[in-house]
């Protein structure tokens, strides 16, 4: 007859744990410390995510894939070696936007999304875009960023002009500024291309459970700094209605 232990199965799934621990850190610690006093015991070690940190390397690991790198721009414009991934034989992209985009990446002096960008999560889907994928699975979660994606847009090619008709810089602090947003230009193989955003939450755009509000404070931004962004994103909301429904 087996012991107890012996026919003990034990799943460790964690997260990670927000500016201290990746998930796969965190389920090896759980599972050494069961490993101790349960000898016998079948331990399952399966981190998991939410979008956020190491979502690419565990999708990808899961499904057999393979996991690659390549340079982007960080939130603050700087060269950064992000992750991607490939499954299904190549013809899905995995990408998570903290790799390009995300509050790791910065000092927590550096926290500033009224100048952080998605530029470099524009560039990791251009990137898998290269690489033939024609689905693009995105997780959502760590980014430094709360410029409703116009980086991330830019990068991709569209055009975000202020009343001079010049680029606006980059960062949300400048989307009051856009009078118009010109696709043309916009990478055409985003438009046969499925993508589907991984995140855990449902928010709207602007309001109280809206990006500024719920996301602002956590990504370094003040009170003040809150209700500017707030107004930006609504002001953006209103231009791309206004352009495209």
């Amino acid at each position: 007859m087996p012991s107890k232990t012996e026919s003990i199965k034990i799943v460790v799934a964690p997260n990670g744990f927000r500016d201290s621990l990746l998930a796969s850190e965190v389920c090896d610690i759980i599972s050494d410390g069961l490993a101790i006093n349960l000898k016998k015991a079948n331990i399952i070690r399966q981190p998991i995510a939410d979008g956020g940190e190491q979502s690419c390397e565990i999708i990808v690991k899961a499904l057999n894939g393979e996991l690659k790198q390549t340079t982007v721009k960080d939130p603050l414009g700087r060269g950064v070696q992000a992750v991607y991934g490939l499954v299904d034989g190549g013809q899905t992209g995995v990408i998570e936007m903290c790799a390009a985009s995300g509050q790791k990446l910065l000092n927590r002096e550096e926290l500033n999304p009224m100048r952080a960008s998605t530029f470099g999560t524009g560039q990791l889907i251009s990137k898998v875009l290269d690489e033939g994928c024609t689905k693009i699975l995105i997780g959502l979660g760590g980014s430094a960023t709360v410029d409703a994606g116009t980086g991330m847009l830019k990068a991709l090619g569209a055009r975000l002009t202020e009343k001079n008709k010049s680029a606006i810089p980059l960062g949300g602090g400048y989307l009051h500024t856009i009078v118009n947003i010109d696709l043309t230009e916009l990478d055409p193989r985003t438009k046969e291309c499925e993508i589907i955003a991984l995140c855990d939450v449902e928010n709207q755009l602007t309001g109280l459970e809206g990006a500024a509000m719920m996301f602002g404070p956590q990504k370094g931004a003040t009170v003040e700094q809150v209700r500017l962004l707030e107004d930006n994103i609504t002001h953006f909301g209103n231009i791309t209605d206004r352009l495209f429904g």
